[in-house]
């Protein structure tokens, strides 16, 4: 089917209704070592709660990166780790406003919501958790607190 017929591919009608990027581009992930080191040696913020625990620390670059670490010992099939993966990565892609300046790693922790389930509920989860690591993030509201730790 020509891609300027009326019914299209439909990843591209998508994509251009949205106005965003579908891409995961390099600028967006966590690529080496040293940057999944300052993470999980100095996080600024934690939320842990199975299937998932999200750690996220300042960083000094514009757009959010994102890591993702998905054992074999969780997940064991590759259709599953790729699926959790893909689940993990369209949450973060719609939540980067939120998450502004902040490198972010998730880590999938228990099996059971991603083997087989709701993938719509998980979904909403996962941008719950995203948007609740943003406003920490933020930092006015945790500096009066007294919970930020800056480092």
């Amino acid at each position: 089917m020509p891609d300027d017929a009326p019914d299209g591919p439909r990843r591209r009608r998508c994509a251009a209704a949205a106005g965003k990027p579908r891409r995961f581009g390099r600028e967006l992930r966590l690529r080496h070592r040293r940057d999944f080191d300052a993470v999980f040696k100095r996080p600024n913020m934690r939320l842990s709660a199975p299937p998932l625990a999200v750690i996220a620390h300042r960083s000094a670059a514009a757009k959010p990166r994102l890591g993702l670490v998905v054992g074999k010992r969780v997940l064991r099939r590759a259709v599953e780790r790729n699926r959790a993966k893909r689940l993990i990565r369209e949450a973060f892609r719609t939540s980067t406003e939120a998450l502004t300046g902040l490198d972010v790693v998730v880590r999938v922790v228990a099996p059971e919501a991603f083997a087989v389930g709701d993938a719509e509920a998980l979904f909403r989860a996962l941008g719950t958790r995203f948007e609740r690591i943003g406003e920490r993030g933020s930092g006015a509201a945790e500096k009066q607190r007294g919970r930020f730790r800056g480092r």
